[in-house]
């Protein structure tokens, strides 16, 4: 009988709709993914590329367990559920034919819908070019095999595991609501391995913990290149063997399980079972005892204890129902990992501060919720009908608004409970770790005020869709198909309109300094808004709905119709007018006060901006020389007012009759031109946006060209006056706007900028294809380049200048800018403080408003000036500052004597609010994010200690960016960037020793090589670097790499040479990469220029490999150890295709004891032998003798090198 029930599971399913619309979503979604450009593929790989179809299958194959669910979980419980049993009996079936056949028919249908992304993805490719919505050079010639292998190979054994457990389950248990249960598991393996690989420590762990091998996928190729990717040979390594044997493993075990357990009659004959022994039991039951009088009462408050106990009755269905605490217990397994471990940064985690935990609550828990929330407000409003309770349940004198409002407070409740949840976690997790700052208003805030009413959403959305849908499944898949929809119409539709998105609303975020600020009033008018159409809906929905047989939709309609009227009809206007009122005022806010922009709208302006103002590129403009700057910041309005008297200087050969000037949308400013008003006029205007459709005429853009009363001559100079407003009115649709704060400004602006500014441009090259602009190959001109080497790379407004800043702020606050305190004073309730700096410095300055406290030290440095140093800090952030202030004394010392002396007389660090993880350094000024580092918890002693390293990183500034500015030519930036990283390395290691620095340099290198797989151009040589992960990850690694082969006196030498040469230069030319490299080749021996070339000319990449160690004991504790390794060196081209070059380099081959511990703590790496080898390519044999103990060898094992697998290097000796 096998083959007949297999054959009627094939043509049930072909007569099913539901089979259709499975295959079709999923071929939607390959299609879109493909054919509008949507997928993951970066520009310089192809959208159909192997990988990005590999990684697109695995990706939906977790989104295809919910197909899995629907189609493997009903075979054999749809003869339950329609009482088949009288017919199967009277067939000689048997229990192989019965369950295997109902197993591979369906599992087969699971197969098909599995290959419908792919077959998706194949016409995808055909059929975008031709339609005009990706371009065709980013489609590339693959064959058929290429879109079906990624699914033979990874999709169809995804698919196997959860279609064999929910099977299984069903036939065990009988239960088809264990499915969700066996879901959720499977999520739980799915996010646990998704939370380890934060770690690199634990990356070979997440790869076999992955049932769905998307972590799995993403770590083994994370390195590859784009050319890699687009001529992958799919992997299927053993760690993919291993991991497809644990997962398919367990999925089969336990479908044999559910085999050998399952009884074809039993599982058929349950009910019979169950019936007879009710039977049994209630003819057992007396009959003769009298019946008690029921008193009837039908008094007003009736109705009210009704609801009440309806309501309590459904509450406690659902919070006993085993399947809400599996998912729960899901949600809070992950919600004490996330609050335990929470947000790792090189591996640290922060303490926990309240503000902290309610980030961490969204990161995994939110997700149970919303499974929670989404499915019990199903499952509530059709539980009657699914125990067949609805006969009794519809006669009895309940009106339909008690009984759906019970069901829906019930909903409430629990919302309230799980919204409640993070709030008892976070105070045990606070107490364990022994903080006691438990900040109950962020607590009641968060969870009361700005997540509860989304549970509410949630709940309202759910509770229209099936009472309009009036079917539990279908229901929930609408539902679903809502959720899903607004997901990728924002993840893949670049639409990101809050008014449009249901549930949706601006983001925001907790600071300790400036608690919940601004964002509150959006959020409260955004949920405002959400919860009106929420009860629009549920009103609207409530009209169709109907108690007994429902009838069609005609009935349904006329039913609607009819209710129409009185209350309803009321509350409908009323919902509908709170709705289309706070829609308005939103509206206005997001669209008229902050000037809404989509994606593509600003795509499109910024094309406009290229084609109508590069005219002006080079068009000749004054330098600024000196800047005398008044700001009052007014932090409860959010706003500053700016007069600044900017002198400006013709250094030009030729005159000026006009300026070009450029501010930010958001400022307004006039300027006076020697105390005279100018006319100017507007060259470019901006249509209006689609949402902005309340504002006249058109946008003009803050580009002014001021016509000279006479032109300024070459060596003129003049006097601008610039007076400017910068203010915060209503609330945008997105962003955390975190410049001006009521506590925590950190503002750098208000002066308008000389002339067109190229950074303003598309830099895409597929956008600038699309708006007919010329491909643009470099940002930055050539070294040579004489206007570039006479241009700062940070800015062309000024060569050096003198500033003076006097700045106001509110009496609580200190307001601190670039300079000398020389006063302070009050006046009118306002508090002022005067800087001046004496020395000329980069124009680049920022001003800082905030409630601080101030911790004040000093240090002496070599040529004997004393540094005083200050560091402005929130008070409740006290505790790291010794590492701050360490930093700041250890660097001016070594800093100074190593490379020159500090230019100023003091250095101060400031804390701001954490809407931005970042420190940025200002002359002798740090702004220093508040949550980068402030409240790190370095308890563990092997913590890297970053908050001292990235201090002395910006710190490092001052001689690397301020000392030595960099010029306007390609790769220049490695000046500030990659040596302020090197010289906080050598600072640090310097501190911590050699061994604290091993997992610095592997996340270096991992970031190195994660930005070359994700280039989105190419990959230029490191002397002409233009990308972030070049000169920060690869300079600090190649540069660490020169001074382990010359030695770090020599390299100092070369550093300070350069700085001496190019150190605080008033005139060009300035500094630019290949500078840099003449001193550092100049004391590089002839022995390792090979190093020199190979890291700053080319870009090479090294395979090294320990095979293995083995070790013989050769008397009193010596041993000979024997190690395999295997060396490759690869230069690289632009788009990261390699070959195969000779070599002859110096490799560090080394052999360890057991790690031990110091007197700190702190874990100790024990090298018995470290020593350089020259190595040509190829496998070798290296025999040493050592004293003591090798427990580990291997090749480069400290990772100095760029090396392309860099986890095998080394390897347990045997």
């Amino acid at each position: 009988m096998f083959w007949q029930i297999f054959k009627f599971e094939l043509v049930y399913r072909s007569k099913r709709p539901a089979s259709y619309i499975y295959f079709f979503v999923f071929f939607l979604l390959g299609f879109i993914s493909i054919a509008t450009g949507s997928s993951p593929a970066s520009e310089k790989v192809f959208h159909n590329a192997p990988w990005t179809i590999a990684d697109g299958t695995i990706t939906f194959s977790l989104l295809m367990m919910l197909v899995c669910s629907a189609i493997m979980g009903v075979p054999l419980y749809r003869d339950v559920e329609h009482q088949t049993r009288q017919y199967f009996f009277s067939y000689p079936i048997t229990k192989g034919g019965y369950f295997w056949g109902r197993f591979l028919g369906s599992f087969f249908y699971v197969l098909v819908v599995g290959t419908a992304f792919n077959w998706g993805c194949y016409l995808g490719a055909i059929m975008g070019p031709i339609l005009g919505q990706v371009p065709a050079e980013r489609i590339g010639d693959y064959g058929l095999w290429n879109y079906l292998e990624p699914a033979f190979l990874y999709g169809f054994s995804n698919l196997l595991i959860p279609s064999s457990i929910f099977f299984a389950l069903v036939a065990v248990t009988r239960n088809v609501k264990v499915v969700y249960s066996a879901s959720i598991l499977l999520l739980i393996g799915y996010l646990l391995s998704n939370f380890l690989v934060q770690d690199l420590e634990k990356r070979d762990l997440v790869k076999l913990l992955d049932p769905f091998l998307i972590n799995t996928f993403q770590l083994e190729t994370r390195y590859l290149t784009p050319f890699e990717k687009n001529h992958l040979v799919l992997p299927f390594s053993k760690v993919f063997v291993i991991n497809r044997l644990i997962w398919m493993g367990i999925s089969i075990a336990i479908t044999l399980f559910a085999y050998w357990r399952f009884s074809f009659s039993a599982f058929l004959n349950a009910d019979t079972t169950k019936e007879t022994k009710k039977k049994e039991s209630s003819e057992q039951t007396p009959i003769s005892q009298p019946l008690k009088r029921v008193a009837q009462d039908f008094s007003q408050g009736y109705m009210r204890r009704v609801w009440w106990r309806l309501t309590k009755i459904e509450f406690l269905n659902i919070i006993r129902d085993n399947y809400f605490k599996a998912i729960l217990l899901g949600g809070l397994i992950f919600l004490i990992l996330d609050f335990w471990i929470g947000n790792l940064l090189y591996s640290v985690p922060d303490r926990p501060l309240t503000i902290f935990l309610m980030d961490y609550k969204s990161y995994d828990y939110n997700l149970f919720i919303f499974i929670i929330l989404l499915f019990y407000s199903g499952e509530t409003i059709h539980r009657e009908k699914t125990t067949r309770y609805n006969i009794i349940n519809d006669a009895m004198p309940v009106s339909n608004v008690v009984f759906l409002f019970s069901k829906f407070c019930s909903m409430v409740g629990i919302a309230i409970i799980l919204v409640t949840i993070p709030m008892v976690l976070g105070v045990i997790i606070q107490l364990l770790k022994g903080h006691t700052d438990f900040n109950f208003s962020v607590y009641f805030i968060e969870l009361y005020v700005l997540t509860l009413p989304g549970f509410i959403q949630m709940i309202l959305l759910s509770f229209a869709v099936h009472l309009l849908v009036n079917n539990k499944f279908g229901g929930h898949g609408v539902s679903m198909i809502i959720w899903v929809c607004l997901f990728l119409l924002r993840s893949f539709g670049e639409m990101d309109y809050n008014l449009f998105f249901y549930f949706y609303t601006p983001n925001y975020r907790w600071s300790d300094m400036n608690g919940i600020g601004h964002f509150l009033e959006p959020q409260l008018w955004f949920n405002f808004y959400w919860i009106s159409l929420g009860c629009l809906l549920i009103v609207i929905a409530f009209l169709f709905y109907q108690r007994g047989i429902a009838g069609g939709f005609k009935e349904r309609w006329r039913v609607a119709s009819s209710r129409f009227n009185g209350i309803p009809r009321n509350l409908i206007v009323l919902f509908f007018l709170c709705w289309i009122g706070s829609g308005s005022y939103i509206h206005y806010n997001v669209s008229y006060l902050n000037n809404y922009t989509s994606n593509s709208k600003s795509e499109s302006n910024s094309a406009l901006y290229e084609t109508t103002l590069k005219k002006y590129e080079k068009k000749l403009q004054p330098k600024v020389t000196q800047v005398l700057m008044h700001a009052d910041i007014f932090p409860d309005e959010r706003k500053v007012k700016i007069y600044a008297k900017v002198s400006i200087k013709n250094k030009n050969a030729t005159a000026i009759d006009s300026l070009h000037l450029l501010a930010d949308e958001n400022i307004q400013y006039r300027i006076l031109y020697n105390g005279q008003p100018l006319e100017y006029k507007s060259p470019l205007f901006f249509k209006h946006a689609a949402f902005n459709f309340l504002k006249k005429g058109k946008d003009t853009a803050n580009y002014r060209i001021y016509g000279l009363p006479t032109p300024m001559l070459p060596d003129d100079t003049a006097l601008l006056e610039v007076y400017s407003v910068i203010e915060n009115k209503g609330f945008p649709n997105s962003g955390l706007s975190r410049e001006i704060l009521q506590n925590g400004t950190f503002y750098s602006g208000g002066i308008p900028s000389f002339g067109y500014d190229p950074n303003k441009e598309l830099n895409s090259d597929e956008d600038r294809k699309k708006y007919k602009l010329a491909k643009k190959e470099d940002e930055y001109p050539d070294q040579n380049d004489p206007e570039g080497k006479a241009t700062m790379l940070f800015n062309d407004d000024a060569d050096l200048i003198h500033f003076e800043a006097t700045v106001s702020t509110s009496k609580d606050q200190i307001a601190i800018a670039p300079g000398y305190l020389q006063k302070t004073w009050e006046k009118d309730g306002r508090k002022y403080f005067q800087y001046v700096q004496d020395t000329p410095i980069d124009y680049f300055f920022s001003i800082l408003s905030a409630k601080y406290d101030v911790l004040k030290d000093s240090v002496s440095i070599s040529n004997g000036n004393k540094i005083n140093i200050e560091i402005f800090h929130d008070s409740k952030h006290k505790f790291n500052l010794d590492r701050y202030k360490a930093a700041y004394k250890d660097g001016l010392e070594y800093f100074s004597k190593s490379y020159g002396d500090f230019q100023f007389r003091q250095m101060r660090l400031m804390e701001f609010p954490r809407y931005a993880g970042f420190a940025q350094s200002f002359p002798n000024t740090v702004p220093f994010a508040e949550s980068f580092g402030w409240v790190a918890d370095f308890s563990d002693p092997n913590s890297f200690d970053y908050v001292y390293y990235v201090t002395a990183h910006e710190l490092a500034h001052q001689w690397w960016g301020h000392q030595v500015v960099p010029n306007k030519t390609r790769g220049s930036n490695l000046i500030s960037e990659a040596l302020a990283e090197y010289t906080a390395l050598i600072l640090t290691e310097r501190k911590y020793g050699k061994d604290n620095m091993k997992r610095f340099l592997k996340d270096e290198l991992d970031g190195y090589l994660t930005g070359r797989a994700n280039e989105s151009k190419k990959e230029n040589t490191f002397i002409n670097c233009n990308r972030s992960y070049q000169w920060y990850q690869k300079g600090s690694l190649i540069l660490y790499g020169l001074q382990d082969l010359i030695g770090v006196d020599q390299l100092n030498k070369a550093l300070h040479e350069f700085r001496d040469s190019f150190a605080l230069k008033e005139n060009p030319p300035f500094a630019g990469s290949t500078d840099l490299y003449a001193f550092i080749d100049k004391y590089t021996p002839d022995s390792v220029k090979y190093y020199l070339v190979d890291t700053w000319k080319k870009i090479t990449l090294y395979d090294n490999k320990a095979i293995s160690a083995k070790s013989v004991s050769a008397g009193k504790d010596l041993y000979d150890v024997t190690i395999q390794i295997n060396t490759n060196k690869y230069y690289a081209d632009s788009t990261g295709k390699e070959t195969l070059t000779k070599m002859n380099d110096y490799i560090d081959i080394g052999v360890f004891a057991a790690e031990s511990t110091d007197k700190n703590g702190r874990k100790k790496v024990n090298p018995l032998f470290l020593q350089k080898y020259k190595l040509m390519p190829g496998q070798k044999t290296i025999k040493i003798r050592v004293k003591g103990k090798p427990v580990k060898a291997g090749i480069d094992p400290y990772n100095k090198l760029i090396d392309r697998i860099p986890d095998d290097n080394t390897v347990d000796i045997e």
